[in-house]
C-alpha cells in the first residue's frame, strides 16, 4: 500500500458527507462542533465486507477486518468493529442480502421442477425455476456522540471509549427493532393462550397451532400460495417461551432435556417427534403475545455499508463520531402480496 492511499482524510465536512441519505449536513455538524472543525478520518465497511478508508476518491485501497494494524485511523475503524462484534439476535431468523447499492431488487426461488424416469435415448423436458421478485430500499440508522476533551480527563473512566460502545449498541438495538418490526407484517395463524389452564394442567398445547402454521408453510397450501417453504426457527419473546416450557402438555419432553433454553445471544432447540431439529430464538424485542414460525430464506436482511466518521475541533477541545448504517429486513411476499410466504405469526400465546 502506498504512502499516498494510507493517508488519512484531513479534508473538510463537505467531504465527509453521505450522499442524499446523509443525516447529518455540514451545516449540523459546524452547529455542534464549530466552523473549525475538521473531518479526521472516516472508515467504510462495503456491503461487501471490505473496508476503505481515507479520502473518498483514494479509497480503492481495501482492507479486509484481519489488516486493522495498517490503518492510522484506529479508534474509527474500532467503531466499526465494534458495531459487529455483537450480531443482533434476531439476525439469525435472516438470510443477509449485500446490497452495494441502496436500491436492490432481489429474487427468491420459490419452486423447481425435474424430469422424472427419463426414457433411455429421450432428451428430458425443459424445466424452469419460478421466483418472487422483492424490491429493497435501504433506509439510514445512525447515530451521532461527542464529547468534550476535559469531561474525558476530569473523569476515572474513558467517557468517548463508554460513549462509542453505546452509540454501537443503540445501532444494533435499531437494527434489532427493525426485524422486529418486520416480522409482526407477517401472515397470521390465530393461536392459543399457552399459559391458560388451572392447578398445573394446561388448556392448549403449543404444539396444535405450531403444527397449523408449519403445515401451512411446508405444503405450499392456498395459505402460503402454494409455495413450500421449509421452516427451521421458533422465534418468540421470553414471556411467551415461559409458558411454551411451562406447559403441562410438554413436560415430559423439557424433563427429557429434548426442548432447550437458548443461552444469551444463541439458539435453543425442540427435538420432540412434532417438531424434529426445530431451532429456537428469543428476543423480548418481538411482540409478548406472539410466536413466529420462520424459513430463514424468505426473511432478508438488506445489508448496506456501515461507515463511522471522526470529527474535532482542537480549539474548542470537542471530538465527535458518527456512525451510519445501511439496511432494510424485508418478507418475501407471493406475487398478489397476500401471504408472507416464509413466516407465519401465531398470535394471542401468552395472555
Amino acid at each position: 500500500m502506498s504512502a499516498e492511499e494510507n493517508k488519512l482524510d484531513l479534508g473538510s465536512f463537505e467531504q465527509a458527507k453521505v450522499g442524499k441519505h446523509s443525516a447529518f449536513s455540514p451545516a449540523e455538524i459546524a452547529e455542534q462542533f464549530g466552523a473549525d472543525a475538521q473531518c479526521r478520518a472516516v472508515v467504510t465497511r462495503t456491503a461487501q465486507g471490505r473496508y476503505l478508508f481515507g479520502n473518498r476518491r483514494r479509497a480503492q485501497a481495501g482492507l479486509t477486518a484481519g489488516d486493522p494494524s495498517e490503518l492510522k485511523a484506529q479508534v474509527t475503524l474500532q467503531e466499526v468493529f465494534g458495531l459487529e462484534r455483537a450480531i443482533p439476535q434476531l439476525d439469525q431468523c435472516c438470510r443477509i442480502v449485500p446490497m452495494p447499492k441502496l436500491i436492490m431488487t432481489t429474487r427468491s426461488a420459490t419452486s423447481s421442477s425435474a424430469s422424472r424416469k427419463v426414457a433411455k435415448g429421450q432428451e428430458p423436458n425443459l424445466n424452469l425455476n419460478k421466483f418472487l421478485k422483492t424490491d429493497m430500499e435501504c433506509w439510514l440508522n445512525a447515530s451521532f456522540v461527542a464529547g468534550y476533551w476535559e469531561d474525558n480527563w476530569e473523569s476515572d473512566i474513558p467517557v468517548m471509549s463508554v460513549t462509542q460502545e453505546n452509540a454501537a449498541d443503540s445501532l444494533r438495538a435499531a437494527r434489532n427493532l427493525d426485524i422486529a418490526d418486520e416480522l409482526a407484517l407477517a401472515t397470521t395463524v390465530t393461536g392459543e393462550d399457552w399459559g391458560a389452564g388451572t392447578l398445573g394442567s394446561s388448556t392448549y398445547s403449543p404444539i396444535t397451532k405450531i403444527s397449523a402454521a408449519w403445515l401451512e408453510l411446508c405444503n405450499g397450501a392456498i395459505d402460503n400460495a402454494y409455495v413450500k417453504a421449509n421452516p427451521t426457527i421458533l422465534a418468540c419473546n421470553p414471556l411467551g417461551w415461559v409458558d411454551f416450557i411451562m406447559n403441562s402438555h410438554l413436560y415430559s419432553y423439557v424433563h427429557a432435556g429434548l426442548v432447550k433454553t437458548p443461552p444469551p445471544g444463541g439458539m435453543g432447540s425442540i427435538e420432540i417427534p412434532m417438531l424434529p431439529s426445530m431451532r429456537v430464538v428469543l428476543d423480548p424485542d418481538l411482540l409478548s403475545t406472539a410466536a413466529y414460525l420462520i424459513d430463514p430464506k424468505y426473511m432478508l436482511l438488506g445489508q448496506g455499508p456501515t461507515q463511522s466518521i471522526a470529527y474535532a475541533n482542537d480549539l474548542k477541545r470537542v471530538e465527535g463520531h458518527v456512525l451510519y448504517e445501511y439496511l432494510q429486513p424485508k418478507l418475501v411476499w407471493d406475487q398478489s402480496v397476500t401471504y408472507s410466504i416464509g413466516v407465519r405469526e401465531i398470535t394471542g400465546v401468552h395472555a
